[in-house]
C-alpha cells in the first residue's frame, strides 16, 4: 500500500528531511551556547559597572594591569579643557 515511499524520489526526499532535522538540532544547540556566552558577558559587564570608580592613574599603575580586565570599569579622570588647542 505504501510502496511508493521506497521509490528513488521519495528516498531522496526522506534523506533531505533527515539532513534538515540534523541541521535544525545543531542550530538549536548553537543558539543555547550563544545564550550562555551572552549571559556570561552580561554578568561581567554588570559586575564591572557596579564596581567603585577609581582614579585612572591608580588603575594604570596596578601591577599586572590587564586592559581587558579593566573594560567596563568606571574610572575618575581629571583634566582641563583647552579650547584654544584644538586639532
Amino acid at each position: 500500500m505504501y510502496g511508493f515511499l521506497f521509490r528513488p524520489r521519495w528516498l531522496v526526499f526522506h534523506g533531505l528531511v533527515i539532513v534538515a532535522i540534523v541541521v535544525m538540532v545543531n542550530l538549536a544547540f548553537w543558539q543555547l551556547r550563544r545564550l550562555d556566552e551572552r549571559q556570561e558577558f552580561n554578568d561581567t559587564v554588570a559586575a564591572q559597572i557596579d564596581a567603585e570608580p577609581v582614579p585612572i592613574e591608580e588603575l594604570l599603575a596596578e601591577p599586572g594591569f590587564d586592559p581587558d580586565g579593566a573594560e567596563w570599569r568606571p574610572v575618575v579622570v581629571a583634566g582641563a579643557y583647552l579650547p584654544d588647542q584644538l586639532l
